[in-house]
């Protein structure tokens, strides 16, 4: 999207933060030394796997690459318990990066 479609969307009245504040997926290697915390901030705050490539030459590999990246974090933190209250508290909504 050029310029012109992203201003046209903020004009949309789309709130900035949901377009420029997102999470970058973390490497695989990342994801295994993560403990329970950083696991739930992903969880909640990783996009979908492929959202930042869609119309893009490389999303069938990005959707692949990311897919297994959030499979390895959603398997890591169910077997850590998921989330308390505190937890997700503690990791709330806002500035999820």
């Amino acid at each position: 999207m050029g310029l012109n479609g992203l201003m046209s969307v903020i004009g949309l009245g789309i709130n900035r933060s949901f377009l420029f504040n997102f999470m970058i997926y973390p490497t695989l290697k990342e994801v295994e030394a993560a403990d329970r915390e950083q696991l739930g901030r992903w969880y909640r705050g990783l996009q979908s796997p492929g959202w930042a490539y869609l119309n893009k030459s490389n999303f069938n590999e990005k959707l692949t690459e990311e897919t297994e990246i959030m499979d390895l974090i959603v398997m890591r933190f169910k077997e850590a318990g998921m989330f308390t209250p505190e937890l997700s508290k503690q990791i709330g909504w806002e500035g999820r990066v």
